[in-house]
């Protein structure tokens, strides 16, 4: 800014300006023409190579102090009008770690990250996700990839999985994520997404629906095998950062002792009701209270390992 001052000053007064930086250091100028040393600014001096007049020495001056002032008025205006057009996106919240800060609409929390992925028809999923979700966020990460920021949602990631494929017709994959409560967590969140479901394709499981609940002991043992870089890689960091909210203890010795005996008894109710001497329907009672109590139906092959898994690490001390 200030060369460019100069070079219009040089045009107006037939001469020759320099920038001198140094205010403290002596000039010692070998010139066979004469010069004005000008220091009314505060980070330079002026070196005019021409007689001035007092007049012309103030006119010098108020013409580049007049350019300082309206090229910091127009920087702060530019700036602002930068920063209106560079508006964060949703998008940006999910791919960007520090977006977050510059992020200034309303945001509702705590949410759940829904990451969807379908195959075709992008437009007719699209309806289905206004249709489903309303006015809730959501971002477009590419032309067949959706994630919503869901707050309460009423319909299971299953109804909107079976909304897809009868009405957009074209087959998904859903991602949910665990429940997120600050801004600055919603890249991490997404990525941890990613990594699920990428898991879940290594693994050549074909499921449409991807928790972490479903991922628990996959996910530990990648954990395990690649930790985080610059991440703690302690087993118990590890632990606490797979299962920080998947950790769930029945507090109940009967309920518990109950799971235990199923497992022996590979899951068989019939034997396992024989082995507790009591009847079939109160250990399916038992059965059903687990459930509720930790989310996991231990009937099921995978839950009965998360569940395990689970009580181990809370058992263990």
């Amino acid at each position: 800014m200030i060369n460019a001052l100069c070079k219009e000053l040089e045009a107006i007064m037939k001469c020759e300006i320099e920038v001198w930086r140094d205010k403290k250091e002596t000039l010692n100028l070998e010139v066979q023409r004469p010069f004005v040393r000008i220091s009314s600014f505060d980070d330079f001096d002026l070196i005019v190579h021409k007689d001035l007049n007092a007049l012309e020495i103030q006119f010098v001056i108020a013409w580049v102090q007049k350019g300082l002032l309206f090229h910091e008025k127009y920087n702060q205006k530019d700036l602002k009008q930068v920063a209106f057009n560079s508006k964060i996106t949703e998008a940006q919240l999910l791919t960007e770690a520090e977006a977050y800060k510059n992020y200034h609409e309303p945001f509702p929390l705590p949410i759940k990250l829904w990451c969807i992925r379908y195959k075709a028809n992008p437009d007719e999923v699209m309806e289905v996700i206004r249709s489903a979700f309303g006015e809730m966020k959501y971002a477009h990460l590419n032309a067949f990839e959706i994630v919503v920021f869901v707050v309460d949602a009423e319909l299971t990631p299953g109804d909107l999985m079976s909304m897809i494929e009868a009405e957009a017709f074209t087959s998904a994959q859903i991602a949910v994520s665990n429940t997120v409560s600050q801004m600055s967590d919603l890249h991490k969140c997404y990525n941890q997404l990613e990594e699920l479901m990428q898991l879940s394709r290594n693994l050549k499981q074909n499921t449409q629906i991807v928790t972490y609940e479903s991922m628990i002991f996959p996910l530990l043992i990648q954990r395990l095998k690649h930790p985080f870089t610059g991440g703690e890689s302690s087993s118990s960091a590890i632990l606490s950062e797979v299962l920080r909210e998947q950790l769930k203890s029945v507090g109940d010795d009967e309920l518990e002792q109950t799971a235990m005996s199923f497992f022996e008894c590979n899951l068989n109710i019939t034997e396992t009701a024989h082995k507790l001497f009591i009847h079939r329907n109160t250990l399916i009672y038992r059965l059903n209270k687990i459930e509720t109590i930790t989310g996991y139906d231990i009937r099921k092959f995978t839950d009965a390992i998360n569940y395990y898994l689970n009580y181990l690490v809370d058992k263990i001390q």
